[in-house]
């Protein structure tokens, strides 16, 4: 009989041989990791436009099962069985909630992207900021630590009989409600490890939350993926402009995840923090996480965001 360790590699081999779907939807999350203080198999299953759902599953139960003589094979394809039907029934339910705006609008966040990234931007509505996309997506269903979510086309818009303006507005706000903005000190996550979730700096103690010798402070949210939505939120460039006694700041996009903020008035140059950062991103493993190699400036005066270089439109962060 194989120890529970062992037993959960090969249930989620043969969970992967059963079903065919990617090795990275389908992840073993020890108690230490969740809120629910247990084992977890987190899952998400996307077979089709009419196939997607995500299901987080304790695993002592299949541990138990296997003990009293149940094969693995047998708890795999069952297990399997169960996800594809919930899934079903649980996207039905979804795209039937979402279909009015009041019930879907507590749903709403923002996703930045490259302009360039064709197929994440495909049947999306969103607004431009030099070469960064803010497109507008809808929580469609959550499990665990798994979440579905769907791009707001201009169809969408048209059922709900709303105009993007109102949308984004309403998504940009939510955003902020639901992944916080955060600042993340290397000290801190050197101290307290992967249960470090980055410090609240929205508060009154903004500047001593931001006190340390690190000259650019790494801003983004508390799940951290996508999180350099964060400086696009309403008050959230001013706070930092007010904390570290600046009225503009120079933006750097190290990823989709984070960017790094420094005051305006630096003596780094904006071709030297560009060049710093191509030679960052050539290291960067994911390609996919790329946001952009523009450096931007958030104006405190006019309170937006635009390119450092001054060229194309501006973001008000209002």
């Amino acid at each position: 009989m194989l120890n529970y360790e062992i037993f959960m590699k090969e249930l989620r081999k043969a969970i992967l041989n059963i079903s065919g779907w990617k090795a990275e939807n389908v992840r073993f999350v020890p108690k230490e990791e969740n809120e629910l203080g247990e084992d977890r198999l987190e899952i998400i299953c996307i077979e089709s436009a009419t196939h997607v759902g995500c299901d987080s599953l304790g695993t002592n139960k299949f541990y138990k099962e296997y003990c009293e003589g149940k094969k693995i094979q047998r708890i795999a394809k069952e297990l399997v069985t169960y996800v594809r039907e919930n899934s079903r029934k649980r996207l039905f339910n979804a795209m039937v909630e979402v279909l009015t705006y009041d019930k879907a609008k507590s749903r709403l966040f923002i996703v930045p992207e490259n302009i360039n990234n064709k197929e994440a931007l495909e049947q999306s509505t969103y607004k431009t900021v030099g070469d960064i996309a803010l497109s507008i997506s809808l929580n469609l269903m959550e499990k665990g630590e798994n979440m579905i979510g769907l791009k707001v086309s201009q169809e969408i818009l048209d059922v709900w009989e709303k105009g993007m303006e109102e949308v984004f507005s309403d998504a940009l706000k939510n955003s902020a409600r639901i992944f916080p903005a955060r600042y993340y000190s290397i000290f801190r996550a050197l101290t307290i490890g992967k249960d470090y979730k980055g410090d609240d700096f929205m508060g009154e103690d903004a500047e001593e939350v931001l006190a340390d010798i690190v000259p650019e402070k790494c801003i983004s949210t508390e799940s951290f993926d996508h999180g350099s939505v964060a400086i696009f939120y309403p008050g959230v460039g001013d706070k930092l402009c007010e904390a570290l006694h600046t009225e503009n700041l120079y933006l750097t996009f190290t990823s989709v995840n984070e960017v790094l903020v420094r005051p305006a008035d630096s003596e780094v140059s904006v071709s030297k923090m560009k060049e710093r950062l191509k030679k960052e991103l050539k290291q960067n493993r994911n390609p996919k996480d790329k946001l952009t190699e523009e450096i931007y400036y958030y104006d405190g005066k006019n309170h937006c965001i635009r390119l450092a270089s001054g060229e194309g439109n501006v973001f008000p962060c209002k």
